[in-house]
């Protein structure tokens, strides 16, 4: 129930807007791993993606429940040669899909100008309790093209499990955290292919 929100320079709207614990990669329980850039480690959420700014970044905590939420946040910054006018600013957003929109894509970001998706961080739940929720074909529809600009053959493939879906597994740039009867939380960082 606690949402995370920064904004970027002044900016009229937040650059990130995520439920705290699905920001970190940790959707339903704290799960314990480490990514490249993000993850939990000695019950601290971590995240070290780049962040570059200008002039100054304001980070809100807004908890929408009913419950008190006692909360630490420690920020790590330091000063950057002057930014470069091209240099994007990052953001984070969260989508959510519900049992009724079953049977069609599930969007996880649409968005309009210059940047690079580096990756996301799926939650999936079959209430059927079948594994096909996995087998649908992930792909970017990138600059109005005719057709995808990236295809692939399924979502296990595309977090790197493949057959050998077994979970959980944590790598660098992939990983399965968190794996239980027909549901899964997985992660995938565009690092090295970012899609632009």
């Amino acid at each position: 129930d606690v949402l995370l929100k920064i904004k970027w320079d002044k900016s009229a709207a937040p650059s990130v807007v995520a439920p705290v614990g699905d920001f970190f990669g940790s959707m339903w329980n704290p799960l314990r791993f480490r990514s490249a850039f993000f993850g939990l480690t000695n019950n601290t959420w971590v995240c070290s993606f780049p962040m570059p700014f200008s002039t100054e970044a304001e980070i809100t905590l807004e908890n929408q429940g009913i419950n008190t939420v006692e909360l630490e946040i420690e920020v790590l910054w330091e000063p950057m040669p002057a930014r470069h006018a091209s240099a994007g600013y990052f953001h984070a957003a969260w989508s959510g899909s519900l049992p009724e929109d079953a049977g069609t894509p599930h969007t996880v970001l649409d968005v309009k100008g210059r940047g690079k998706f580096v990756g996301c961080v799926i939650g999936t739940c079959s209430r059927d309790r079948d594994w096909r929720v996995q087998e649908g074909d992930e792909y970017m529809l990138v600059d109005g093209g005719a057709g995808p600009g990236w295809r692939g053959t399924a979502l296990d493939h595309y977090f790197g499990m493949g057959r050998t879906f077994q979970g959980p597994v944590t790598r660098p740039f992939h990983g399965t955290v968190f794996r239980t009867f027909f549901g899964t939380v997985q992660y995938r960082l565009h690092a090295t292919d970012a899609v632009r």
